[in-house]
């Protein structure tokens, strides 16, 4: 996902809507919400945290695509965002054995989550795709965004719906492990 082009992550976004249906679809409010343990997090906390976690996009897309974006100090320093950019995929990709507690902002809920979740992500994932597509007409490779994180985090566009795709296939297969573990009700 590094180097993923727009049509490749589109068409991740739209994978990532038909995987989450197949494979979370069918769970109960009880399977959604039940835990490993009280430190790990539960299917539907990986999607709640998955759809916190991406909203704040939304709002710089739309600056970016309506001419409303103002540049920071930190997004016009040479070299910054490749760098960061580069870190943090290779910090988020599955398997890379790194440990990322979420910023606080960005925690799924306690408990109890909603049935409802997974058609809430999937639809927040139609809103994604779509304004992915509205991007194909400008170099999200040059515009530079800041991290809705950190005011000093800063990366090309491009490379924000990278780390967003490599952000979702770390939690989907998060989820995936909660329903393999030992314990994990099959009702």
């Amino acid at each position: 996902m590094k180097n993923a082009t727009l049509p490749e992550l589109i068409l991740a976004a739209e994978q990532m809507q038909v995987n989450s249906q197949r494979v979370f679809g069918a769970l109960s409010v009880h399977q959604l919400n039940w835990k490993p343990s009280p430190d790990n997090w539960s299917v539907g906390q990986c999607f709640d945290h998955l759809m916190v976690s991406k909203e704040p996009y939304f709002k710089i897309i739309e600056q970016v695509l309506d001419g409303t974006k103002q540049s920071s100090l930190w997004e016009k320093l040479p070299l910054w965002p490749s760098f960061i950019a580069t870190q943090m995929i290779k910090t988020l990709q599955p398997g890379s054995g790194r440990q990322v507690k979420a910023p606080k902002a960005f925690r799924p809920s306690s408990s109890s989550i909603e049935a409802d979740i997974l058609q809430k992500f999937v639809s927040l994932e139609e809103r994604w795709i779509n304004v992915l597509q509205r991007t194909a007409n400008i170099d999200s490779a040059k515009v530079i965004i800041t991290s809705p994180v950190a005011s000093v985090i800063t990366y090309s566009l491009l490379d924000g719906m990278r780390l967003m795709a490599v952000h979702e296939l770390r939690h989907f297969q998060q989820a995936e492990r909660v329903l393999q573990t030992t314990g994990f009700p099959l009702s």
